[in-house]
């Protein structure tokens, strides 16, 4: 101890060592540490040292089932796990008067700015209702107040105020700035203004809402972020994909400046090579579209789990059935307590009464083609495949076995009857009339162009079957905006000879989509497709040349639509006077007397029939809004119908709301748990609408036990027209999934799983298992990873000493252990549990099954794992009888070492030969106007070898715009140059991380 040996080798001064502190706030010295460390030492006794050397590498004892499970998850969520521990944030003390947070949420926090200080992108995705803004304004006031950095928080504008009422709550002195995600011209002054000030922190909340890359809004937000290149970015959304695996992708290319390359490489074992991030997703987009195209539907399972690695890396999950799970008591809160209300599923019935069938088909009886569609199935008439009119297609349809006898069907038919030919003119031409599409020998552009609207077509058919049910008025609108469109095309093909087509038809998709109602950003949703097609430079002209377009029956096509809307305005006007299902949602409205009560509708139109007309079916005493106007308007109309849960008092003259009627724009991170009841007046087409609406009240604290979800069905013809729907709803994902990767039709859910149907059962045990499953599988995203609930269990277990969690831990490599719930199906004799890196650097998570004839198949983290799996049940060591122990670890050694050494090679062609040839167009033109040498090489090295995710995408669409300008032989203006120079200026040469191979066995498995 005092020849500056041991203890104090590093240290010269003998009182520093040997110093004793006599309490815990001086410092400790060397010996200090030392004795502590004695202290807590166990005795080297004979039964010890036969323990250690039992469960070393070499030993004769194996761990238990459990515990190598739980080591394996060690390896893989340790870091996780030691993020949620770190103590970044924690809870304010209870006298301060500020909100409470729940253990989960300090947890969420620090993970959340752990994974920041990593890679400097994280994403937030609780559940709905799980209190996503506390969380956030934790990770914020870190930021602000602990590392004095400027934030940024942007959010939909009827959620500002509700940011300043919370930041209000937990007493933030200097609020960070907060701007509206609609308001970008504010924006674009801000960051000119305040560009000498660094953001430290942007966040943005319900990001979902940013999901879509093309935009002037996402355009804006990237380069922002991209001007403060030291920046964190959170981001907060209980629905991070709504449609398909871009959404997310697109908001970490939001969140990371475009850098996704930064995030890390993914392995992918049907190429055996490593992908960023977006590569990856890419390749998973590609794989369900094979899906789609070969068997019809996609194994969302098979998806799921090779998705959960790759957000483990930044996205941190809770969800209310993982909570449960962690939390089966309840969580406290203010001092008790509590756990979420049970949901009840019920169903309010309306019908279309039969009796009205015979005067429905009377309005049709002067048109004989509508006349005879009543006599085919309904299902036959939904085909996208035939090009000409559906009224041209008697041959190709089935006959009833039985007259049509339902109401419904009649309008159903006569919808089914439009031909929709203004909106897929390209039918017409003499190469395609009155063939079908998959006969016909196309280019990829003319494979493009067809396919988008024949998908438009089936689009429209959707939506006004989707409107219909919804509401007769909503229907009459549609087929009215419709009727006036059909007339002014067929005026201008008459006057002029000319086809007017829609310019650009993603700008006609986002059209339809507003229309729709079921997927638009918020402040889209009272877009009326009349408004859009007002904008004359919205549109091109095409001449309508009979050697290449068959006129003449196009004209007569636009006859037949003509004649098929005039019965249905008739049929739809002599429904709308017995319209049952108003007064059905009267008829539950006036029995309800303690709760209040929240109806959402999809669609606007309907909201506005409602606020015309139910008011005259209610009895007097209570008092009903409609949240009808602006996100401010909205947002009065929430704090007076849930004051107590928005801390709102009411002013003089303000009556409290106990039933409000809303569209989704309501759904979107309001906390209107003061109600009890939801009724939901059209049929589910969304599940992520779904889940948003019951969060809205659905939440921990509510003063509600139970909570009441009403759901609106047909009382008959609910099936067949499911089924409709679905049929149509197939087609069209089957064409968007045979155009291309980057050619979405339309922006339709595919559903997970079917449960609509049991959701609207009126078996009850049904409708509860459906309600539950909708939850569990609504999104592409995994819920929260299982696995690591197993590792918190085992790490906040008591019963096991903090000695024995570390012996679990620190497992030596290669031990081996036994498959304790192998299925029959398995015929794998060895699985193996690989990593790659090095020591300190381990990656794990690679598992390989080796059959007899030793072959082997690498498999997902999820598929490893749950072949793995053991409970604390199954906690029991064993002699180690393992035979053939080295020829085995041998022959897996040699299969890593000979299949899987990985390689950083730019294995992605990332432009076709055309384009390549663009490219060169491009060098040639610089070089032609004279542009420096050096400039050149910069925008030609940009395309070419860039990793930003965000240049790459603007990059090919320029190559894009110039392989278009010039196959048609136009000019390439020095403005296009001039967007390549801009793009190669924000671009910087990225180095190459190389990537270790798979190099260690870290548990093989009998």
């Amino acid at each position: 101890m005092f020849g500056n040996l041991e203890l104090n080798q590093f240290e010269d001064n003998n009182a520093t060592v040997n110093f004793i502190r006599k309490n815990l706030s001086q410092h400790p010295s060397h010996r200090t540490w030392f004795e502590e460390l004695w202290n807590d030492s166990e005795d080297w006794s004979k039964t010890f040292k036969e323990e250690i050397l039992a469960l070393s590498k070499h030993g004769g004892t194996c761990f238990s089932a459990y515990e190598m499970y739980i080591h394996a998850l060690y390896r893989i969520y340790g870091q996780d796990l030691l993020d949620e521990k770190e103590n970044k944030v924690d809870t304010d003390d209870p006298s301060s008067g500020k909100p409470q947070l729940l253990k989960f949420q300090i947890q969420n926090a620090n993970s959340l700015i752990k994974k920041l200080e990593r890679q400097g992108v994280a994403m937030l995705s609780d559940s709905v209702g799980l209190g996503k803004t506390y969380t956030a304004i934790k990770v914020i006031e870190y930021y602000k107040q602990n590392l004095n950095q400027r934030v940024v928080v942007i959010a939909p504008a009827g959620l500002i105020q509700q940011w300043r009422k919370s930041f209000d709550d937990f007493k933030v002195v200097h609020i960070p700035e907060i701007y509206s995600l609609q308001d970008t011209e504010k924006i674009k002054d801000v960051r000119e203004n305040l560009q000498s000030i660094p953001v430290g922190l942007f966040v943005f909340d319900e990001s979902h809402n940013l999901r879509a890359s093309g935009g002037q809004r996402f355009d804006v937000f990237i380069k922002w972020r991209q001007e403060n290149e030291n920046a964190k970015t959170l981001l907060l959304t209980a629905t991070p994909i709504n449609n398909q695996l871009a959404d997310l992708t697109n908001q970490i290319m939001l969140g990371s400046g475009g850098e996704i390359f930064k995030l890390g490489k993914f392995y992918d074992r049907s190429t055996q090579k490593y992908f960023t991030l977006k590569e990856r997703f890419e390749l998973l987009q590609t794989d369900m579209r094979r899906q789609i195209r070969e068997s019809g539907f996609i194994n969302y399972q098979q998806i799921k789990e090779q998705l959960t690695p790759l957000l483990n890396r930044f996205i941190v999950r809770r969800t209310r059935q993982g909570i449960e799970k962690e939390y089966p008591d309840g969580l406290e809160i203010n001092g008790k307590l509590q756990k979420f209300p049970k949901s009840y599923p019920d169903n309010l019935e309306y019908k279309v009464s039969n009796q009205f069938k015979s005067q429905l088909l009377k309005y049709a009886e002067t048109n004989p083609e509508l006349t005879r569609a009543f006599n085919y199935e309904i299902n036959s008439l939904a085909d996208l495949e035939y090009l000409a009119h559906p009224l041209d297609l008697f041959d190709h349809y089935t006959e009833r076995d039985k007259p049509i006898h339902s109401s419904l069907e009649i309008i159903y038919t006569a919808l089914l009857s439009l031909g929709f030919p203004c909106y897929r003119y390209n039918i017409y031409r003499h190469a395609y009339y009155g063939r079908k599409r998959g006969e016909l020998e196309l280019n990829a552009d003319e494979n493009r162009e067809l396919s988008r609207q024949i998908g438009i077509y089936g689009i429209f058919r959707t939506v006004f079957l989707k409107r219909l049910e919804s509401s007769l008025f909503s229907i009459n609108k549609s087929i009215g905006s419709y009727e006036k469109k059909l007339i002014d095309f067929e005026n201008k093909l008459k006057k002029f000879n000319k086809i007017i087509s829609v310019k650009n038809l993603s700008a006609l998709n986002k059209a339809i989509d507003a229309y729709n109602e079921q997927n638009a950003d918020e402040d889209e949703l009272d877009f009326d497709i009349e408004d859009f097609e007002s904008a004359e430079e919205g549109f091109t002209s095409i001449d309508a040349d009979e050697g290449v377009f068959n006129v003449t029956q196009l004209k007569a096509d636009i006859s037949k639509d003509i004649a098929v809307l005039k019965i249905l305005k008739e049929q739809i006007k002599y429904l709308l006077d017995k319209d049952d299902k108003i007064q059905e949602l009267a008829k539950h409205l006036n029995q309800n007397e303690d709760r209040k009560v929240l109806v959402f509708t999809y669609f606007a139109d309907t909201l506005q029939y409602l606020s015309e007309n139910l008011p005259q079916y209610l009895v007097k005493g209570k008092n009903i809004e409609f949240a009808l106007g602006s996100k401010s308007e909205i947002e009065d109309y929430a704090k007076r119908f849930a004051p107590v849960s928005k801390k709102y008092q009411l002013k003089n003259g303000e009556k409290e709301i106990d039933f409000l009627i809303a569209t989704d724009k309501l759904s979107e991170g309001q906390n209107l748990q003061d109600c009890g009841m939801i009724i939901n007046y059209d049929l589910h087409w969304n599940p992520v609408r779904m889940i948003q609406r019951n969060g809205r009240i659905n939440r921990l604290g509510t003063k509600h036990e139970e909570i009441f979800i009403y759901n609106f069905r047909p009382e008959e013809q609910l099936e067949s027209y499911l089924q409709l729907v679905r049929k149509l709803e197939d087609k069209i994902n089957l064409i968007r999934y045979t155009i291309g990767t980057d050619q979405s039709i339309l922006d339709e859910d595919p559903e997970p799983q079917d449960y609509t149907e049991d959701l609207y059962s009126r078996d009850e045990k049904k409708r509860m298992a459906a309600f539950q499953k909708i939850f569990e599988t609504s999104e592409l995203l995994a819920a929260e990873d299982l696995f690591m609930d197993d590792l918190r269990a085992f790490d906040r277990n008591e019963e096991f000493t903090l000695t024995y969690k570390e012996q679990i831990k620190n497992m030596p490599k290669g031990k081996w252990g036994k498959v304790q719930m192998r299925k029959e199906e398995d015929d794998f004799i060895h699985l193996g549990h690989l990593a790659t890196g090095e020591e300190e650097t381990l990656d794990a998570g690679y598992f390989v099954i080796f059959t007899k004839d030793k072959i082997g198949e690498l498999l997902t983290t999820t598929e490893g794992l749950l072949h793995i799996k053991a409970t604390s049940e199954q906690n029991e060591r064993f002699a180690d009888k393992f035979k053939h122990k080295p020829e085995t670890e041998a022959y897996i050694s040699d299969f890593i070492l000979q299949r899987y050494q990985f390689t950083e090679e730019e294995h992605q062609v990332r432009y076709n030969q055309p384009q390549q040839s663009a490219i060169l167009f491009i060098k040639n033109k610089m070089i032609e106007y004279g542009y420096p040498f050096e400039e050149i090489d910069r925008v030609e090295h940009c395309i070419q070898h860039s990793q930003n995710a965000y240049i790459n995408k603007e990059n090919l669409k320029l190559v894009r715009l110039v392989n278009r300008l010039n196959r048609r032989g136009e000019h390439v203006s020095d403005e296009i140059i001039q967007q390549f120079i801009s793009l190669a200026n924000q671009y910087k040469p990225e180095e190459k991380s190389e990537r270790a191979p798979l190099s260690e066995i870290i548990q093989i498995f009998e």
